[in-house]
Formats: structure tokens, C-alpha cells, sequence
């Protein structure tokens, strides 16, 4: 697999790690992040850049149909919360 390239490689690495270890198949999961990874890098976000409004606009600028865009939305992990 190509390593991602935006500020977030080592946490969706370690996603990936942790979604393979729980007996997931990682082949989808991982063209919807590294799309994700893509668009992030290209954008130059960074963790303040993480808002509504920037996947919004990131579902707007991918040339894909709605139901793909949203597969790569619900691959995408969400914040760590505390217990």
C-alpha cells in the first residue's frame, strides 16, 4: 500500500492497523482514506482546518457519485472522545 501524505498518515496508519486487527477487510476502507488523505494534502489542511464547512467542501469538489462520496464520509475516523 502507498503510505498517505497529509498530516494525519501516522493516525489514519494507525486506524488502519486498529481496523485490521478487529478482522476487517482493508481494501475499500483504504482507497476511501487515502482519497480523503489525497484531498487533505492537496488542500494543505491542517487540524484547524477540520470543520463542517471543509468536507463540505470536499464533497463538493470530488467529481463522484453522492453515495461514493459518501463511503469515503463514513471511512474517514471520527475525533478521539474522552470516556
Amino acid at each position: 500500500m502507498k503510505p498517505f501524505e497529509s498530516f494525519l498518515a501516522p493516525h489514519l496508519d494507525d486506524y488502519l492497523r486498529y481496523r485490521e486487527g478487529l478482522g476487517y477487510a482493508l481494501r475499500a476502507c483504504y482507497g476511501h482514506l487515502r482519497l480523503f488523505d489525497r484531498y487533505v494534502h492537496q488542500s494543505g489542511a491542517d487540524w484547524n482546518s477540520l470543520h463542517p464547512s471543509f468536507f463540505l467542501d470536499m464533497r463538493a469538489s470530488l467529481l463522484m457519485e453522492a453515495v461514493s462520496v459518501n463511503h469515503v464520509l463514513l471511512s474517514v475516523p471520527g475525533p478521539k472522545r474522552p470516556l
